[in-house]
């Protein structure tokens, strides 16, 4: 029985070697046929095996001789539970305990044998440095390359700076997760492990120009640039490239369809998402809250934070109306806007049968007429009750004006009383000049000038009382920055807080029961803020506008929008306003009135050029040339906008915004056809696309070597110009092209830059 045993393994092992040789060489014939794949083969970045072993035992005395002598800790993965211990199985959500615990509970013994076992295949070690400090001095030590040196040089100790570097340092020292060499800001330490191969680029890929730290990630991922058929072996399904098959296997034959593991129960998910809202109801494990770094709001998972930032932040509003010039976010907010255009009611009331457009809209119905039947039941009850006398209350009234007053002179007299007893001033516009004096005609470019001058300059009772009445022509902006009660000095923080206490405290004749038409600002804060709620915007224009929103006092019947005056309702419902309109002077028709009114502006009259200078009244066509212009002639401070998310600025919106999509947000909605890569612009893809097509376009006139993309002959043109711009500072030595110039940094002088 033993013998026919052993002659069944014998034959099934030669089956698997037998079919594992027609693979290789079916792989090989694919390769063979695929011009961009000898690109990327790996013969050309392996070292023989008597370097690879020198090498790699320089590798392990570094990381080890940097665990001994240093605070810093190796970290297995970031598992189900939390980060992984090196030399045990223990995991712990916070980095900060996996550090105390491999510094006290693991010797010097368990440390000197690191990485042992381990090939220079797939040399990996990732290391903790937060707060990083040398053992033997007490010094403390900021980079990784620093310690290295520092060890070397002031201790003696067995260092190699010759070699590229395979550790990946870590900074847990922060409330978010970021890369601590650029700042980036990473949601998971998946995502923050695969940006540092940008910083440690070892193996590079010569089709993407992508960056690896080690050759086996090198590998694993030029299987994607690996074309050709591939049949899986348990099914009829053909794919193009092998990682596509290997992931189909894993997940239909293989029964690894749900990925997301729980660490403490090992049941699987399909989503993260659904894993996490596991671990909180489950296990009463919450994870870290993603914090929107442009206000002040949190998010569970990446998904909503992304949607959030699209939204509110990017302003995205793909979904047009195609009945008027109104925009959405998403597709449902346009299907509820359509019911204005349509006017289907489709909703309707089971207990008085009037019907709705919108669901939200039959909800608020049910909520204030139905209240004892917002379950939403079929069955109509009808209560019958008893009437009887409604009770009498004498009440004695002291001012018999109050009744007769409109909601404009309330506004007036609360406004007055505000100017009189507080610190608010009102602003009257904002334009280029700064921001503009609502009682006189001086402007001043930050609102702190203008707030001192009111308070100087205008401080009058009479004056206060008289131009109180003459402000509400247009909407009131008041400045509540630093608010304070001029009576008891108290400082109060909101507008409707300061009116309350007005009333209450002191008597004042305040009027809280009406649509309030004054719009309150702060100016605390570097950034231009949402008094209301810290929404944070670019100019004090689209602050203004998002104000509508918390003061909408007046609702278009079309579409639903808010507006804080009767005026500005006006003005938007007669971009509503559809028909024929035709320009007298060229033929031209347009939809409404506003629409030909800018374009006869634009076009006939010679107001194209919209954005005009209030100093030199020179006109612009961008509204950025304008404020670039301003900086440049009139010495106007500039503009700096700061990303959120790292520590980049830029001179416009339009640069912030796409810096924000390609850096952070990672959109990448332009697809090759031929692989898998993805890319943020048009242009990305078509510089890509010289791989596939092999066309080279680009013709040098000295040499007559032709390229396929136009930066690579402007970088070859400088070898005929000698023009040697990277120069080491070490040696002097001077370079034409940038990878040469790292080449001799880290051979020669073993510095990474």
């Amino acid at each position: 029985m033993a013998c026919r045993r052993s002659q069944g393994n014998v034959k099934l092992a030669t089956k698997r070697v037998l079919r594992k040789t027609k693979e290789r060489t079916k792989l090989k014939k694919d390769q063979n046929d695929e011009e961009s794949v000898e690109q990327i083969t790996a013969q050309n970045i392996t070292l023989p095996k008597a370097r690879q072993g020198e090498q790699l035992d320089k590798h392990r005395t570094n990381v080890r001789e940097i665990i001994l002598w240093t605070n810093a800790t190796p970290i297995r993965c970031r598992g189900g539970i939390g980060y992984a211990c090196c030399f045990c199985t223990n995991q712990f959500p916070d980095p900060a305990d996996l550090k105390k615990h491999t510094i006290e509970d693991h010797d010097s013994e368990t440390k000197s044998i690191f990485m042992k076992g381990r090939d220079m295949y797939g040399y990996l070690v990732k290391l903790d440095i937060t707060a990083l400090k040398c053992k033997l001095c007490e010094t403390n030590i900021d980079t990784l390359e620093q310690v290295m040196d520092h060890l070397k040089n002031d201790h003696d100790k067995n260092i190699s700076t010759d070699i590229a570097n395979h550790i990946l340092p870590f900074k847990f020292d922060s409330e978010n997760l970021r890369c601590f060499m650029c700042h980036n800001v990473f949601n998971r330490f998946k995502a923050l492990q695969e940006h540092m191969h940008t910083h440690y680029r070892n193996y590079i890929c010569k089709v993407c120009d992508a960056g690896f730290v080690n050759r086996h990630l090198l590998l694993c991922h030029n299987e994607g640039h690996k074309t050709g058929t591939f049949a899986c072996d348990q099914c009829v399904q053909v794919f193009d490239t092998i990682r596509k098959k290997k992931l189909h296997e894993r997940k239909v034959h293989n029964g690894l369809n749900m990925p997301h593991k729980c660490g403490y129960c090992n049941e699987r998910f399909k989503e993260n998402c659904h894993k996490n809202e596991h671990l909180a109801k489950v296990h009463g494990v919450v994870g870290p809250l993603i914090k929107c770094q442009a206000c002040d709001r949190t998010f569970a998972t990446q998904q909503t934070w992304l949607l959030h930032m699209k939204k509110y932040h990017l302003m995205q509003r793909q979904h047009k109306c195609t009945r008027c010039e109104m925009d959405f976010f998403s597709k449902r907010e346009l299907t509820d806007h359509m019911v204005k255009h349509t006017g289907t009611r489709e909703y309707r009331c089971e207990l008085c049968f009037k019907s709705y457009g919108r669901l939200k809209t039959l909800k608020e119905h049910i909520r204030r007429l139905h209240p004892e039947d917002r379950d939403f039941k079929c069955i109509r009850t009808i209560k019958i009750e008893r009437r009887t006398a409604p009770h009498v209350e004498l009440k004695i009234v002291r001012n018999h004006k109050e009744r007769h007053l409109s909601e404009s002179k309330k506004n007036q007299q609360n406004l007055k009383l505000i100017l009189l007893n507080s610190n608010a001033n009102p602003i009257r516009n904002k334009d280029s000049l700064g921001y503009g004096c609502a009682f006189c005609h001086e402007q001043f470019p930050e609102p702190t000038n203008l707030k001192k001058h009111f308070l100087d300059e205008h401080n009058s009772d009479r004056l206060i009382k008289y131009m109180s009445g003459k402000l509400f022509d247009h909407v009131v902006k008041l400045d509540i920055t630093y608010l304070n009660c001029a009576l008891c000095n108290r400082d109060i923080s909101k507008l409707e807080d300061l009116m309350s206490h007005l009333k209450s405290e002191h008597g004042k004749e305040i009027f809280t029961d009406i649509k309030s038409s004054i719009v309150p600002f702060k100016f605390d804060t570097p950034e231009l803020r949402c008094a209301v709620c810290s929404a944070e915007y670019l100019n004090f224009k689209l602050l203004q506008e998002h104000m509508n929103s918390h003061f909408g006092n007046h609702i278009c019947p079309i579409c639903g929008g808010g507006y804080m005056t009767e005026r500005l309702l006006g003005t938007h419902i007669r971009r509503h306003k559809n028909g024929e309109f035709k320009c007298d002077e060229c033929e031209k028709v347009f939809g409404n009135k506003e629409k030909l009114k800018e374009h006869q502006k634009r076009t006939h009259l010679g107001l194209g050029k919209r954005n005009k200078c209030l100093v030199c009244n020179e006109r612009f066509l961008d509204y950025w040339k304008k404020v670039d212009h301003m900086v440049k002639v009139h010495g106007a401070p500039p503009v700096v906008l700061k990303c959120h998310a790292c520590e980049r600025t830029f001179r416009n919106q339009r640069a912030l915004a796409r810096h924000t999509k390609k850096d952070h947000l990672l959109e990448r909605k332009h697809k090759c056809e031929e692989c898998e890569m993805k890319f943020f612009s048009k242009s990305n893809l078509q510089r890509h696309m010289a791989k596939h097509t092999g066309i080279r376009q680009f013709r040098c006139d000295i040499c007559f070597k032709a390229y396929g993309r136009k930066n690579t002959l402007r970088e070859h043109m400088r070898i005929h110009a000698d023009d040697r711009r990277f120069a080491c500072v070490h040696c002097g030595q001077a370079f034409v092209q940038k990878c040469s110039w790292r080449s001799h940094m880290r051979s020669k002088h073993g510095e990474e830059v």
